[in-house]
C-alpha cells in the first residue's frame, strides 16, 4: 500500500472535532441545574444529545465532499442488487434491541423490581428504544463507514490484505 498521510490526517482531524464536540456538549449539559436529574430518570436524553455531532458533521462533510450525491458515501435508499439497505438495518436494529430486551422477561414474570438504573415509563422506553435502534447506529455509521472508510478507501492506493481478506 502506498501511504498517503493527508487522508489520514483529515479523518483523524474530523474524528478529534467530532470528539471535543462531543466532550463539549456533555461538559455543558453536566453544567446544568438539572443534570443529576437527568441522568437519573431520562439517561438516553443526554446519551442521544452526545450523539448528534457524530451523525451531524459527518453527514455535513458528506454533503460537501459529494456535492449532494449522498448514494456515494453509503447513503441509498434503495440498491441495485438490493443487499443491505437501510430500512433492511433498521429492522435488524429493532429486532437486535427487541433480543436484547428479552433478559429482563424473568424479572417481569417472577414481579420482581427491574434491575434499569431510570423509571420505567413509556417516555424513557421509547426514548431509550429510539436511542438503540435508531440513533446510534445512524450516527456511527455515518460517521466510521459513511465518511472515513469510504473517504480512505477513494483517497487511498494498493491494498491491505489480512489472513485472506482485502480490508483496502
Amino acid at each position: 500500500m502506498k501511504l498517503k498521510p493527508a487522508p489520514i490526517i483529515k479523518m483523524l482531524g474530523v474524528t478529534i472535532i467530532v470528539v471535543f464536540t462531543i466532550i463539549l456538549i456533555n461538559t455543558t449539559i453536566s453544567s446544568l441545574q438539572y443534570y443529576e436529574n437527568i441522568i437519573r430518570d431520562s439517561s438516553w436524553i443526554l446519551a442521544s444529545l452526545v450523539h448528534v455531532p457524530q451523525f451531524l458533521i459527518p453527514f455535513l462533510l458528506i454533503c460537501y465532499i459529494t456535492k449532494g450525491r449522498l448514494g456515494e458515501y453509503g447513503f441509498n435508499l434503495k440498491e441495485t442488487p438490493p443487499t443491505f439497505t437501510h430500512s433492511r438495518m433498521f429492522g435488524i436494529g429493532a429486532l437486535f434491541g427487541l433480543f436484547m430486551s428479552l433478559k429482563y422477561i424473568p424479572q417481569i414474570i417472577e414481579k420482581t423490581p427491574l434491575d434499569i438504573p431510570q423509571p420505567v415509563t413509556l417516555v424513557n422506553i421509547i426514548g431509550t428504544m429510539t436511542f438503540q435502534w435508531i440513533i446510534v447506529g445512524l450516527c456511527e455509521e455515518t460517521m466510521f463507514r459513511g465518511l472515513i472508510q469510504t473517504y480512505l478507501m477513494n483517497n487511498l492506493e494498493g491494498r491491505v490484505k489480512i489472513t485472506g481478506h482485502d480490508f483496502i
